[in-house]
């Protein structure tokens, strides 16, 4: 708007003027028509631009990059003390759940095995004799009996031995792939003490590290979407956040299911969220502490009210109002706290 110019003539005319009306006993308005003028000008309607709450459809897309790795390690550990006897598998190897790993020899229940074994031999030679001798009447049922109960206790403890030998194969506790054995044969290990890893075959997926503000994107697994270089997706088991990460980033964890090609490749993660949402601007909102406000226009003649709002999330257009507004409210548009409440406002319509 330009700015009018008075004619310098003109204005000491009119000064020559009112000091002329004074001069004739004229007085100037008293303190009381200043105030009252004043107290007319705070009453007046202000102009002030208005917006008009309506529904309004948003639609998010978001990407990132991560590459397939897996996200759960196994640690395969030695169920006690012992020397490895084999390492059955290779680094990188892919195994199934209960395949052998490793072999250890514990050598006590070796040696005592030995024994039994000996001794199983030589009370399996006795009973023959006494069933020959028994079978030409030079031994009675009880000798045969006797020998057969020393047999048998003898073959019990080797299968208690067996079994305990048992505990020291080591086998595949998931599906997966072996990372770096830490053992070679020969080699005396302790109880605990770990022997190889396994990358989970069921915990392949993928970390990404992301602000701590958008992690919201990441809540709802149907919202996510992954795609490897092919563009051909793949299915999501879960989804998890770390819980050991810097307060500004969060580690989000992708699982994902039945994925046949294991390889290490980059994959694509894509958000599409859509939603009706009440939308204010963001000029249109006022703070006090964690209280958030709009001033709302309302009634004939129109004047300003303060309303508490629930704000939701932020986007490009505005903040989206969880409660406290309905579509059709109009709210000043710049400035809430430039009205007081109660105040009258002459609304002017923007064009957008």
């Amino acid at each position: 708007m330009k700015v009018r110019r008075h004619n310098l003539a003109g204005i000491a005319l009119l000064v020559v003027a009112v000091l002329a009306g004074c001069s004739d006993g004229e007085q100037p308005e008293s303190d009381e028509g200043s105030t009252s003028a004043e107290q007319n000008d705070s009453t007046s309607a202000v102009q002030a631009g208005v917006w008009e709450i309506e529904s309004s459809t948003i639609i998010e897309r978001r990407r990132w990059t991560g590459r397939l790795s897996p996200l759960q390690i196994q640690e395969v550990r030695a169920p006690r003390d012992a020397t490895v006897v084999a390492v059955e598998v290779q680094d990188a190897e892919k195994v199934e759940r209960g395949q052998v790993l490793v072999r250890l020899s514990g050598p006590d229940v070796v040696a005592r095995k030995s024994v039994l074994m000996e001794r199983r031999q030589h009370l399996q030679q006795e009973l023959e004799r006494w069933q020959g001798l028994a079978e030409i009447q030079a031994a009675g049922p009880a000798e045969v009996n006797e020998a057969t109960l020393r047999l048998l206790e003898v073959e019990e403890s080797l299968a208690e031995v067996d079994a305990s030998l048992q505990s020291y194969v080591v086998r595949a506790p998931t599906s997966g792939r072996v990372v770096a054995p830490g053992v070679g044969p020969g080699a005396h290990v302790s109880q605990g003490q770990e022997l190889l890893r396994l990358e989970d075959a069921a915990g392949l997926g993928l970390r990404l590290s992301v602000p701590g503000s958008e992690t919201h994107y990441f809540r709802d697994a149907e919202e996510i979407s992954v795609y490897d270089e092919g563009d051909v997706e793949l299915s999501i088991d879960r989804i998890s956040f770390a819980d050991d990460t810097h307060d500004a980033f969060v580690e989000v964890r992708i699982f994902l299911a039945e994925v046949e090609d294991d390889r290490r490749r980059e994959l694509t993660v894509r958000h599409e969220y859509q939603e009706e949402v009440l939308l204010v601007p963001w000029t249109a909102v006022a703070s006090d502490d964690d209280e958030h406000w709009v001033s709302l226009v309302v009634g004939d003649p129109a004047k300003a009210e303060r309303r508490v709002v629930t704000l939701g999330r932020a986007h490009a257009a505005g903040l989206e109002v969880k409660s406290g507004l309905s579509p059709g409210d109009l709210v000043l548009e710049y400035e809430p706290r430039s009205v007081p409440e109660g105040r009258e406002v002459e609304s002017l319509r923007m064009d957008r």
